[in-house]
């Protein structure tokens, strides 16, 4: 008997109950950060109003996981890719703790509370190193294919590791909208019961209840909507009925599914898109960095590039006039030193002509 049906139907239904279970009997959301940081600064993000996801209950592990799978085996990380990829939990082990291969957690602890509870069986992707003296973190690995989580376990890492990481952080309540009482003055019956007219019948709408209803595909109907691809995104949260989607800009939109296409107050969109349409957006911070624009490089160097080019004429100016002058200067101390020099040449030959005449006077007065 192929049990392959059997398993992708159990395989289905979890999908199906983690997805139901979570957003309706949580108050917590779980968010995957794809920024590498080490372990210190991914609790220290997390920090601002939640912390590291851990896995200490049942409950936990499924919306951890839950997350993971959609990052991954929907290919929103990095694209679609089988290798295994780890993400910081809150989990770690003090210089002074050891590592107890006996222990369920080895001798790690969770950072919230400090508990060393596990939901479940063991589940380690590899041992980690026994030693009492250096500090470890763990993060958790895992496998996904094109549609679900092949393989997931716990690894125990250096802490100055860069790895994207999972917060936790409590829902945001609901919006409550007070009902709108209208009053009428007392009228009778009769008025309050409009005569009917002869008319073509209003096409029945869906009920608003059913629209929003989204199965495990985040589809409703026939046609469910295609698995969303978006690279720009800050956070993204799903749960049975929608997906909230928060850009670096700040914006925070809600995607919701019908009949195959992704909408938002009732407008499709093109998700691929969504958070570069609705605000112009800003990459990710990354510590005290200065952040410039592409148009705001190219404003500054047209006129760099006209400065250097300026003073390399003028560099080449001074270099030629240089060699201009130390030319002329060379030829003229030739002429003056040849000038001077027939000039000695004419004064020797006179005074050797002026002593030859002198001595022929003598002889002949001789």
């Amino acid at each position: 008997m192929d049990r392959g049906p059997v398993r992708r139907i159990l395989l289905g239904l979890w999908v199906l109950g983690v997805s139901l279970g979570q957003p309706g009997g949580s108050d917590e959301v779980y968010n995957v950060d794809k920024r590498k940081v080490s372990f210190d600064m991914a609790e220290k993000e997390c920090s601002r109003g939640g912390h590291l996801a851990e896995l200490s209950t049942d409950q936990e592990a499924n919306g951890v996981l839950q997350q993971v799978e959609f990052e991954l085996g929907w290919g929103g990380f990095h694209g679609a890719s089988t290798d295994p990829q780890a993400f910081w939990v809150g989990l770690r082990k003090t210089k002074a703790q050891c590592v107890d291969p006996h222990l369920p957690l080895r001798g790690f602890r969770w950072l919230s509370d400090g508990g060393e509870g596990w939901a479940g069986a063991e589940r380690w992707w590899a041992e980690p190193q026994q030693t009492c003296t250096t500090g470890l973190c763990v993060a958790l690995q895992a496998q996904a294919n094109t549609s679900r989580l092949t393989r997931w376990g716990l690894l125990a890492k250096t802490c100055k590791l860069d790895l994207p990481f999972i917060c936790k952080r409590p829902r945001e309540p609901k919006s409550t909208k007070t009902p709108l009482v209208i009053t009428t003055p007392n009228l009778t019956p009769s008025a309050l019961t409009p005569t009917p007219t002869p008319g073509p019948e209003p096409e029945a709408k869906p009920k608003p209840q059913a629209e929003e209803e989204l199965g495990p595909e985040l589809g409703l109907g026939s046609k469910p909507c295609p698995k969303p691809h978006i690279p720009v995104n800050r956070w993204l949260v799903m749960d049975s009925k929608q997906i909230t989607v928060t850009c670096w800009s700040g914006a925070v939109l809600i995607l919701k599914c019908f009949d195959g296409r992704w909408k938002m107050n009732g407008s499709v969109l093109d998700p691929d898109t969504i958070c570069s349409e609705s605000q112009p957006m800003s990459p990710p911070p990354t510590g005290d960095s200065n952040v410039v624009e592409e148009g705001t490089w190219a404003s500054l160097m047209v006129p760099v590039l006209v400065a250097v080019a300026v003073l390399v004429l003028l560099v080449v100016v001074v270099v030629v006039v240089v060699v201009v002058v130390r030319c002329c200067l060379v030829r003229r101390s030739k002429d003056r030193a040849v000038r001077k020099a027939e000039k000695m040449a004419m004064e020797n030959k006179e005074a050797g002509s002026k002593d030859s005449m002198e001595t022929t006077n003598e002889k002949e007065r001789r």
